[in-house]
């Protein structure tokens, strides 16, 4: 293939070329998307230096990656959910500076969930753990549709997920669904359902995890894992009492994580 007119190949050939360790068809790729995407990061952060930066990671996070690009005419998309991640991870950086806690809405653990969304799974469970690792507090949100990601399974998974990636002690809020705006053709999520979604979270191990837009329900409140006490008595968003002293159930001494300043 030396003899190839490289730029006149589509990128799934080179993506092929290159796994068959012809280098000169990685350099066909790069002259491609370099100006591209120096450009679009020169126009997201309004810094050229930062912008050089962000490209030279995203060409090599799309090299490293190509032996596990599944569909390799889709390495356009690839690199710019690269450069997406890329820059999510400055702006995550510069949100710490300011912001001692974060709450990410994810909507479910297959794609399904995402559907309705220009958002995809993958990129969403990446940003939680980014935001993990950066020791920002971080609360987890899943506002639960019927027949879009109410599957007990997929919750179940879910909770694994968040046990093993983000910890036990991550807060969960699980949140009824009312029909509204472009989603008016299903009903309002069950309580039921929500209660089971909570029984799932709290068999997989997770600690706190609480259940919104169910005004007067019992478990919109927090309890301590250890006592089974009030740590943070709500009324719907109206918060009535917390009972946490020094970052412990001040009635049993159990440590809460979280900020409690």
């Amino acid at each position: 293939m030396s003899s190839y007119n490289w730029s006149e190949i589509r990128d799934s050939e080179l993506v092929e070329a290159c796994l068959n360790g012809h280098q000169k068809a990685y350099g066909e790729l790069v002259d491609r998307y370099r100006d591209i995407i120096y450009a679009l990061a020169v126009k997201r952060t309004g810094n050229a230096e930062a912008a050089r930066d962000i490209t030279q990671d995203v060409l090599i996070d799309a090299y490293v990656g190509l032996p596990n690009l599944r569909e390799p005419a889709k390495f356009g998309q690839y690199r710019f959910q690269s450069f997406d991640m890329r820059l999510l991870g400055r702006v995550l950086n510069s949100i710490n500076q300011y912001a001692d806690a974060v709450t990410v809405d994810l909507k479910g653990f297959t794609q399904k969930a995402y559907d309705n969304s220009s958002a995809q799974l993958e990129p969403v469970l990446k940003t939680l753990e980014t935001i993990k690792q950066s020791g920002t507090w971080l609360e987890v949100v899943n506002l639960v549709i019927p027949t879009i990601n109410d599957d007990m399974e997929d919750i179940r998974r879910m909770c694994q997920w968040i046990k093993e990636k983000l910890g036990e002690g991550t807060p969960v809020h699980y949140s009824r669904f009312f029909p509204n705006y472009k989603l008016t053709n299903l009903s309002p999520t069950p309580i039921k359902t929500l209660e089971k979604a909570r029984d799932v979270a709290m068999d997989v191990g997770l600690h706190y995890v609480s259940i919104g837009n169910a005004p007067g329900h019992k478990y919109n409140s927090t309890f301590c894992p250890k006592c089974e006490k009030w740590l943070i008595h709500r009324s719907h968003f109206q918060v009535l009492d917390i009972s946490v002293e020094g970052g412990r159930c001040k009635f049993c001494g159990h440590e809460i994580p979280g900020i409690w300043q």
